[in-house]
This record gives C-alpha cells, sequence and structure tokens, in this order.
C-alpha cells in the first residue's frame, strides 16, 4: 500500500518506507548503502541464473554487435563483477576477462557470439518468471539458438 512514485519520462520508479527491520534484513544480502562500491553477491544467490538476470536488468547490457550479441555486466564493485566472471565460465567455457574501465571506478565482464547465447539460454530459460521486458525483448532472438 505504499506510493510508487515515477520520474517525469516514467523510465524510473521507486519506493519510499522507513523500517529498521526490511533495512537490516537488505544488509544480509549486500543491500547498504553505496552498495555500488563494495556490493559482494550472497554466495548463495551467486549460484543462481535468476540473480544475474535481476543484475544484468539493473547494472548490464544487452547489445548487438552486427550479426552478434554481446551480454555485460559493469559495477563499482570488482568482488561483484569476479563473481559473475565465475558464474559465467563454470557455465560456458569463455577465456574473456574482468576490464578496468579508464578513469572511473569502475569494471566490466563481457561475453559475446555464442558464448554470449549460451548466457542468455541460461538467464532467460522458459521457466523465469521475472526480468525487464526490454532486455528480454534484444534477447528473444537469440534464445534457443545455440
Amino acid at each position: 500500500d505504499h506510493f510508487i512514485g515515477t520520474t517525469k519520462s516514467g523510465n524510473f520508479c521507486s519506493i519510499k518506507f522507513c523500517s529498521s527491520r526490511v533495512v537490516k534484513s537488505l544488509a544480509k544480502f549486500g543491500i547498504i548503502e553505496k552498495k555500488s562500491l563494495v556490493f559482494q553477491p550472497n554466495e548463495y544467490c551467486a549460484r543462481h541464473a535468476d540473480f544475474w538476470r535481476g543484475m544484468i536488468d539493473g547494472d548490464g547490457c544487452i547489445q548487438y554487435r552486427g550479426r552478434s550479441i554481446c551480454v555485460s555486466l559493469v559495477s563499482g564493485s570488482l568482488a561483484c563483477i569476479a563473481m559473475f566472471e565465475k558464474w559465467v565460465k563454470s557455465k560456458c567455457n569463455t577465456k574473456a576477462n574482468i576490464l578496468t574501465i579508464k578513469g572511473k571506478k569502475l569494471y566490466s565482464f563481457s561475453i559475446s557470439g555464442s558464448f554470449a547465447i549460451e548466457i542468455l539460454n541460461l538467464l532467460y530459460d522458459p521457466s523465469h518468471k521475472y526480468s525487464l521486458d526490454r532486455k528480454y525483448e534484444k534477447s528473444k532472438p537469440f534464445i534457443y539458438a545455440v
């Protein structure tokens, strides 16, 4: 029953509430102030495609490069990107590495081509229930193309 605010463009929504119990619960999963610089995913969460789909929805990118596709995640937390790299490499045989974005305290891990398609098939398997519509739509032409 909380008010959900939207920006004038309608591109962003927010909800505000005060609850020390919720704050403590979120902190157990690393959701804290300025988390983008220190966030380290919970080990349990980091083993699941649902978690990484949410991360891609929030801080990731699915983009076309010519006739290929690229999936990437960007964060100010090297630990977060390292866990994404570990999860991806446990699912496909990519040799991709973490990149540091020059001039900023940001890190990126990207895969493309058949490796990106493998990961998209895991992120958007038929049993998934929740995803950002625009990212799911971008991945659709490549799902089940392996």
